[in-house]
């Protein structure tokens, strides 16, 4: 049986030990700490950046959603010169920052691109917006702008896909889903594409029974058994 003093001694040595260990790593020791405590402080200058820049760049938008206001209700021979400011602005956002205010230039200039009459730009805009930036609620809308945007282009397949997109990713958290649905079975409808619009239809009917969208799709229901 190890004796009481023998214990002592053993503890003693012990604490010696790391004592010792301490002292000969004291630096080590201390700079590990210390990069620890460097990295705790860049992370927070970092973050104190990135705030300061997001705030920059939220009130830009909000100065080019205003420009923008002013684009539409300016005279003719004054919407060039606006235009082009505005644009130059929203480019220097959308490439500045990947964040809200970015989702937000790219929506105007869709939008502006849209009322130029420049339907190809405008629907990338769109595009790219909702692709982006797809978990904001802000991607169903640019999805069925790009869709009823391919639709005046004639580009029926796209819009079919873009409409599609919506139903399939959207259908919870967005209320045009129903409409996206009807749109889906009256493009299958103009492609004479009879099984791809019932489906769309019956979908509608049943996810979305007793709405707008689902009685125009069950009028279609009957008006296709009728024509069959």
């Amino acid at each position: 049986m190890q004796q009481p003093e023998d214990k002592r001694k053993e503890e003693v040595t012990f604490s010696q030990k790391v004592e010792n260990f301490i002292l000969k790593f004291k630096k080590q020791l201390l700079a590990g700490a210390g990069v620890i405590v460097a990295a705790l402080i860049i992370f927070g200058i970092v973050t104190a950046v990135q705030s300061r820049r997001l705030e920059e760049y939220t009130i830009r938008t909000e100065q080019a959603q205003q420009l923008f206001q002013e684009y539409q209700e300016a005279d003719e021979d004054q919407r060039p010169a606006l235009a082009e400011e505005l644009q130059s602005e929203l480019d220097e956002i959308i490439d500045g920052i990947n964040d809200y205010p970015a989702l937000r230039a790219l929506m105007i200039s869709g939008e502006l691109a849209y009322q130029q009459d420049r339907l190809e730009d405008a629907k990338d805009y769109f595009l790219t917006a909702a692709e982006q930036f797809s978990s904001s609620y802000l991607a169903p809308v640019a999805y069925m702008n790009a869709a009823v945007i391919s639709e005046e282009l004639e580009q029926l397949e796209q819009a079919i896909e873009y409409y599609q997109r919506i139903v399939d990713s959207y259908a919870d958290e967005f209320q045009g889903v129903s409409r996206a649905l009807l749109n889906i079975g009256r493009l299958h409808e103009a492609q004479n594409d009879t099984d791809g619009a019932v489906r769309a239809y019956q979908q509608l009917t049943s996810d979305f029974e007793n709405t707008e969208w689902a009685n125009l799709a069950q009028t279609r229901l009957l008006q296709i058994q009728i024509d069959m």
